[in-house]
């Protein structure tokens, strides 16, 4: 549902800008930075308000008029500093947040108890989805994941042993290495990767956290996006090691010379090494820092989004829409850009994408 439009196809020859985010200490002492943080001002559009209100039977409406938002826990002080601005150009709305985690806010947004759904999952609808709510799944980026210590969405980092001479590897190779064979060359030791000396004959030892929501997780969502999203869709090898938080692998890949493991940007410590990654595109290799992940160069970077509830046949809801607008304004970015969590704004190439969709 995020199609450019060729009306913003000029956004492409535009530079593309980096945002003041304040990183934890240990995490940007051992991400190294690719990119050049300094770049010119993002030429995002302004914010031109116009006239939206909910549709009657909008049952996301409180009896008092206030629109009731449920989203993710991490959102609420951003959603609540762009509803003042949504207010402030539309005099009378009244909102309130209700905080849950990205599924609950996917439930409401499928009953209509929900404007829209701040969520932290790349979602696509299922049967249950589309038969309780008749329509396909739609929603804008509002942001990049953070690097930011305690933010709960950050960047996935391949990491390995400091001792491991490894240093970039492709998503294609990483597909390999985590997930079960699919027509494709199996990565099961470290000299297929181009290791020489001891390394060589091992074989490589990939964990990470619980490739399938059933198992208890820090981060239920890191299966799905991983496994189904970026790795093809394959299950876990056979020898795949699976810890409940991102800070038991990095223990365990600090602790196994011949470890390799998936763990969150904004949780690694300097006594693993993160390795470069190549992606589809011709950029070459880069790392979860904030030039790399701000530019879209980052394979394994993560969003936040607005999800929104489309219903064959009907028009999309007015003042959603409205809203949504207004986040990818230059002044909605700036609302995202000033986020206590740190949460990284769009570029303008990622903006223009997604407006087009709102069309």
């Amino acid at each position: 549902m995020r199609a450019a439009s060729a009306g913003f196809a000029v956004c492409c020859l535009l530079a593309v800008a980096t945002v003041n985010v304040t990183t934890s200490a240990q995490a940007a002492a051992n991400i190294p930075e690719t990119g050049n943080a300094q770049q010119a001002e993002l030429p995002l559009l302004p914010y031109h308000p116009l006239p939206a209100s909910p549709p009657g039977d909008a049952g996301y409406v409180l009896p008092d008029g206030t629109i009731r938002i449920v989203g993710f826990d991490d959102m609420e002080g951003m959603i609540s500093r762009l509803n003042a601005l949504f207010t402030q150009t539309h005099p009378g709305t009244k909102f309130t947040y209700v905080k849950s985690n990205s599924y609950g806010a996917l439930y409401s947004l499928m009953w209509d108890s929900t404007a829209f759904a701040p969520m932290a999952i790349d979602y696509q609808s299922n049967l249950i989805y589309s038969d309780i709510v008749h329509g396909p799944s739609f929603s804008i980026r509002v942001a990049h994941a953070s690097l930011n210590a305690g933010a709960k969405l950050s960047p996935i980092a391949v990491v390995v042993n400091k001792s491991n001479p490894i240093e970039t590897l492709s998503i294609a190779q990483l597909t390999s290495i985590f997930t079960e064979p699919l027509r494709r060359r199996v990565y099961s030791h470290w000299g297929q990767l181009g290791v020489q000396g001891e390394f060589a004959p091992e074989a490589i030892h990939p964990c990470g956290l619980p490739w399938s929501d059933h198992f208890p997780s820090q981060d239920p969502t890191f299966g799905e996006y991983l496994f189904s999203r970026k790795l093809g869709g394959g299950q876990p090898v056979v020898n795949y090691a699976m810890f409940p938080t991102y800070a038991a692998v990095l223990r365990n890949v600090a602790s196994d010379p011949l470890a390799v493991g998936l763990a969150a940007a904004n949780e690694v410590t300097p006594d693993v090494k993160v390795v470069r990654l190549t992606g589809i595109d011709l950029s070459g290799p880069s790392t979860p820092n904030a030039a790399d992940i701000r530019s879209a160069r980052y394979p394994l970077d993560r969003y936040l989004y607005l999800y929104g509830r489309v219903v064959s046949g009907k028009p999309f809801d007015p003042f959603v829409k409205e809203y949504m607008r207004m986040v990818l304004s230059k002044e909605g970015q700036q609302i995202v850009a000033g986020d206590s969590h740190g949460y990284i704004p769009l570029n303008a190439v990622e903006a223009a994408d997604d407006l087009a969709t709102l069309r």
